[in-house]
């Protein structure tokens, strides 16, 4: 089951030495709670000790598969994952033989609310299914941990120099709108990213700016009968909401001008437009 070790802190010295303290277990399959801890670690916020402006990372080091949604029927918990924190002040996670693991999707869209980049470090024999998961999960990467972890410290300073050099935008799908974006970088370093299809920002530095333009259109306004929002996410900077306000028809189209000089009195004035009387046609 999770356990949190230690809370988040500017003392390395504390950290190191927490993490000299661990001792290596195991248990009695293979895979790991590794989705468990995710979810924990990104739903519990004052547990963990995440502060609102940071940009938050979460580094997984592991060399083995993860349980998932279902695998909980081992020991016969079917109650699924409701996303809940249930890590007590001790770092105690108290719901480990009442809940199932979380699934893929309800994990994604869980640290995509909290704004959280997942980094997976695992062996090369698990790299294969951390590449499946990171597919699912856009933001997300896996690197290659050596046996004995000595690459741990590059594998970290190399990623988060590389989330700083990106910048890209990801945008729920919605029935009925199409949305595209295009991207002004600097030095003209533009690409399309894999995952989203947008485009996206590759030579970020401190003091860089870059600009989205976001572009909705709907295919007809019945569409936007229930839509009002559509949360535009900077990966790893925070959420900006689009509000839609839909004008689907004017205030001429109720109030038509009857018989207007305009329609040569044969006709009425809808928003400039002759809707003519019987037998009677017009090209105004």
């Amino acid at each position: 089951s999770f356990f949190n070790t230690l809370r988040l802190s500017k003392d390395a010295d504390n950290f190191q030495r927490a993490v000299q303290k661990e001792t290596i277990s195991g248990n009695i399959d293979t895979p790991e709670g590794t989705l468990e801890a995710l979810m924990q670690t990104t739903v519990c916020e004052e547990v963990i000790g995440w502060r609102k402006e940071a940009r938050k990372v979460i580094i997984i080091a592991t060399d083995a598969n993860y349980h998932a949604a279902g695998d909980g029927r081992l020991a016969g918990i079917i109650t699924p994952n409701d996303g809940n924190c249930y890590t007590n002040a001790e770092g105690l996670y108290t719901r480990g033989l009442q809940q199932d693991y979380p699934s893929i999707s309800f994990l994604n869209y869980k640290m995509q609310q909290a704004d959280i980049l997942p980094i997976f470090a695992v062996t090369e024999e698990s790299q294969p299914a951390y590449m499946a998961l990171s597919r699912r999960m856009p933001g997300s990467v896996v690197e290659i941990l050596t046996r004995n972890s000595s690459n741990i410290v590059n594998i970290v300073q190399r990623e988060l120099a590389n989330l700083i050099k990106e910048a890209k935008v990801n945008i729920l799908p919605h029935r009925g709108v199409n949305v595209s974006v295009t991207a002004q970088c600097p030095q003209n370093m533009e690409e399309v990213d894999a995952d989203t299809g947008f485009e996206k920002c590759t030579a970020m530095a401190v003091g860089r700016e870059a600009t989205f333009s976001v572009v909705v259109q709907a295919e007809s306004c019945a569409t936007l009968k229930n839509l009002r929002n559509i949360t535009v996410r900077f990966v790893g900077f925070g959420d900006t909401v689009i509000h839609i306000e839909p004008l689907c028809e004017c205030d001429c189209d109720k109030k038509p001008i009857l018989l207007a000089e305009w329609c040569d009195r044969h006709g009425s004035d809808f928003c400039g437009v002759c809707h003519c009387n019987e037998t009677y046609r017009s090209d105004r």
